[in-house]
């Protein structure tokens, strides 16, 4: 992983930003210092070193038989990365814009939910005097209930440009329940574009996304 991807240095932070970045890269929640070792292309003792003090500042907590995991630290950092998205009201006129720009349809922000794993949650919606309950939904169940990110168009496209790791996760689960019309993906992911709209960025194709005709395209679905 980032044996080779190193553009600091051998400098302490590029180390310590190193161990951080292979938590998020390597498949499941708890790693050991050799298995971290590995996959930053550090030595044992150094990744140690590194645990040590991110435990004591709550970056890593520690498990049971020397593994470790991200800890409350990490998730602070994170919750204050995503302050700097628009604003709600800044979000609904973009909804209200699509809205009118589609002669009326029905239109639902989803995102990543904050807690309970990897799944989906309507934050916003703009959907005029229309009657959900034609769609088989409701206003609890679209902002209050999280969602399996196999279900809807919605959900495969936010699990497209998630990290592979959670990708693979995501496919791993049971396949959710499939309420009114909404598709499920059953193997795999479609290959993201290279460009998302609002992007500067490009994300790469993951082996999950690459699963070639693997999932089968969504249909237009009010549930996202």
């Amino acid at each position: 992983m980032a044996k080779g991807g190193s553009t600091g240095g051998s400098n302490h932070a590029n180390r310590v930003f190193r161990v951080q970045r292979a938590f998020t890269e390597l498949l499941g929640q708890v790693h050991g210092p050799g298995e971290l070792a590995e996959a930053t292309g550090l030595d044992d003792s150094t990744v140690h070193r590194i645990l040590q003090s991110g435990v004591h500042d709550g970056i890593f907590f520690r498990e049971s038989r020397g593994l470790y995991r991200l800890g409350s630290g990490a998730a602070r950092l994170g919750l204050k990365a995503l302050t700097h998205a628009p604003n709600a009201e800044v979000a609904h006129g973009v909804l209200e814009k699509l809205r009118a720009d589609t002669g009326g349809g029905l239109v639902f922000l989803f995102a990543v939910a904050p807690f309970g794993g990897a799944r989906k949650q309507c934050l916003d919606m703009a959907v005029g005097d229309s009657d959900l309950s034609e769609l088989n939904l409701s206003h609890r169940a679209l902002l209050v209930i999280f969602q399996s990110l196999r279900t809807g168009a919605s959900g495969r496209a936010i699990l497209a440009h998630l990290p592979e790791v959670i990708q693979e996760g995501v496919l791993a689960e049971p396949l959710p329940p499939r309420p009114g019309r909404a598709r499920t993906a059953t193997r795999g992911l479609c290959s993201p574009p290279s460009r998302p709209c609002g992007s500067r960025g490009s994300p790469s194709g993951s082996r999950s996304a690459r699963r070639a005709g693997a999932a089968a395209r969504p249909r237009s679905s009010g549930t996202g």
